[in-house]
């Protein structure tokens, strides 16, 4: 159960790493600044973005982290939770409008017992977040949202994984599960890899089904020309590889959550 004090407003941040995609980028900061009364802050992380997206960043009111080169989706994650100084997380691609009732969704969701990470559903991604939706009929993505609040406010259902364009976190579980893996690069299957460390640590993964977030998809590779196909596959084999081998998978944080909770069996039987 979450902490009363967690859901103090001053206590969420957003964290969103960034390579160039300037327009879908301040489409993203314009939803969040209009549809996020709760207070909270901004932590974006430029990975190596070109003189237009760095200039208009440079007048936003978000905390920047800056890298001269891309260094990956994973190791920006990292930085950005390391300057965030809220209790809540969100990760958040740089390509997702939120909407409408969207945190108070995901904050309700991580409220529910033993949660550890939370997301809402969207437009475009693999797996039981994503739903067929029809902006032109239901009014656009806020249209949507009102639909979803309307018929599953409050409904929460556990998942295998949730999509990493955004999801919630609170601070006890980051410090519980370790950094992400930035062996993955660039990006993919480094958010199947943290769901299943989330997993392992007995938490769940909560899909908030009243919570809409649209989701572009795969525009920063698109748009650097980065051969995603290519780059899944490679992916899938470090993914595959890593938890085959348990000297792989098994990360410093869990290693020693698993040798505690063996002293204090053994301390128990003698």
């Amino acid at each position: 159960m979450l902490p009363e004090d967690i859901l103090d407003p001053e206590r969420v941040s957003i964290v969103i790493p960034v390579l160039n995609q300037r327009e879908l980028l301040q489409r993203t900061l314009d939803s969040i600044a209009r549809h996020t009364p709760r207070s909270h802050e901004v932590v974006v992380v430029d990975n190596g973005s070109g003189p237009e997206t760095r200039e208009f960043l440079s007048g936003q009111p978000v905390r920047l982290v800056i890298n001269p080169r891309n260094r990956g989706f994973a190791a920006a994650i990292n930085q950005g939770v390391s300057a965030a100084q809220g209790e809540v997380v969100v990760l958040a691609n740089s390509d997702i409008e939120v909407t409408p009732g969207w945190l108070e969704e995901l904050l309700a969701a991580l409220a529910e017992p033993q949660a550890g990470l939370a997301g809402p559903l969207t437009n475009y991604c693999a797996g039981p977040q994503k739903i067929d939706v029809d902006y032109e009929k239901s009014g656009g993505p806020d249209g949507v949202a009102e639909q979803l609040r309307q018929w599953r406010r409050g409904c929460f259902r556990e998942v295998d994984k949730l999509v990493g364009f955004l999801m919630a976190v609170t601070r006890e579980t980051l410090d519980a599960v370790g950094p992400w893996d930035d062996r993955f690069g660039i990006g993919n299957f480094e958010d199947d890899d943290y769901c299943l460390r989330v997993r392992l640590l007995g938490l769940r993964c909560m899909m908030a089904e009243g919570a809409y977030v649209h989701h572009e998809g795969s525009a920063t590779f698109r748009g650097e020309r980065i051969g995603y196909l290519e780059l899944m596959q490679k992916n899938r084999e470090i993914y595959m590889q890593k938890w085959r081998s348990p000297d792989l998978a098994l990360l410093p944080s869990l290693i020693r959550r698993l040798d505690t909770q063996a002293s204090r069996e053994i301390r128990h039987a003698s």
